[in-house]
């Protein structure tokens, strides 16, 4: 699966990946603790002392037009907690829907989207607010003017998801390279469409004109409406060795007319103890807020 929104800039000064901490940092600010860079992740440590209110990371960033955005990030909570919440996301311009809530846990790092739809344009600022406990490391984070889309990729066919209040357009050939023979399902009217209620009548239509088992004719442009989504047949994932990945998993050649399917195994993950603290790189900090 991807997630469409990371295959544009990301608006964190324009750095050049999720982990340029030099380029990003300058556009973050804190409340109630401090960044530092240890090794390869960013680390937001809570002040050593009481304090009311939560610790705080803000992100700011330019839009130059009213658009949706798209925040990610890779965290874990560095601490003895399985649970801690991030409190709801607050940006200073007006919106057409916030972005969700969500957890964070010490036992692995969790990737996390919040999603925010017609955002006015201007300089943004949108904070995270995190439940008490220890630092709070971060292996990755951007922002992208961009819609949370998904492109899920599947031996015979392909699927885009599209969570935008506006109709989008993707490039086939982009999201998914070395696939071809993209068609739509077909669908028809079913038994009893007679008696749907009038107000019901717009989403059958839709769903017969974009089901129309026709081939798509121009891959680089492919339109899916606002809160739907497409399926596309294509043609069956090869590859010249026998192997395949598609969505993590391997498709391998056996005799009959199916493959098998096997996980792709992943490499273990280190995950830092409160205790630990890489040593690879000084660290960089950035002056604590009030």
């Amino acid at each position: 699966m991807k997630r469409v929104a990371l295959t544009t800039p990301n608006l964190l000064n324009g750095a050049t990946s999720p982990t340029d901490w030099d380029t990003i940092i300058p556009a973050l600010s804190v409340k109630r603790g401090t960044l530092e860079v240890e090794g390869s992740e960013l680390v937001l440590s809570p002040e050593q002392r009481d304090f009311s209110g939560y610790v705080t990371l803000d992100l700011q960033f330019p839009l130059n037009a009213k658009s949706d955005f798209t925040v990610f990030m890779e965290a874990i909570s560095d601490d003895d907690q399985i649970e801690r919440k991030i409190l709801l996301p607050r940006v200073n311009v007006d919106v057409e829907t916030k972005a969700l809530r969500a957890k964070l846990t010490n036992k692995d790092y969790l990737p996390l989207a919040f999603f925010v739809r017609g955002a006015d344009r201007g300089s943004i600022s949108i904070d995270f607010r995190f439940g008490p406990g220890g630092p709070v490391r971060f292996r990755s984070l951007s922002v992208h003017a961009a819609t949370d889309a998904l492109a899920c990729e599947f031996e015979k066919g392909v699927v885009i998801v599209n969570p935008s209040l506006e109709d989008e357009v993707y490039d086939l050939q982009k999201l998914f390279p070395g696939r071809g023979g993209f068609r739509r399902l077909s669908a028809s009217e079913p038994n009893g469409a007679g008696d749907i209620p009038d107000k019901y009548r717009p989403q059958l239509q839709q769903a017969l004109e974009i089901n129309n088992g026709q081939s798509v004719s121009n891959k680089r442009s492919v339109m899916v409406p606002e809160r739907n989504s497409v399926f596309l047949i294509a043609d069956a994932a090869k590859s010249g060795n026998g192997r395949l990945e598609v969505n993590g998993f391997q498709i391998l050649p056996a005799s009959g007319n199916h493959g098998n399917v096997v996980k792709v195994p992943t490499p273990p993950r280190s995950i830092p103890q409160p205790t630990i603290r890489p040593t690879e790189a000084p660290a960089q900090n950035i002056n604590t807020k009030p």
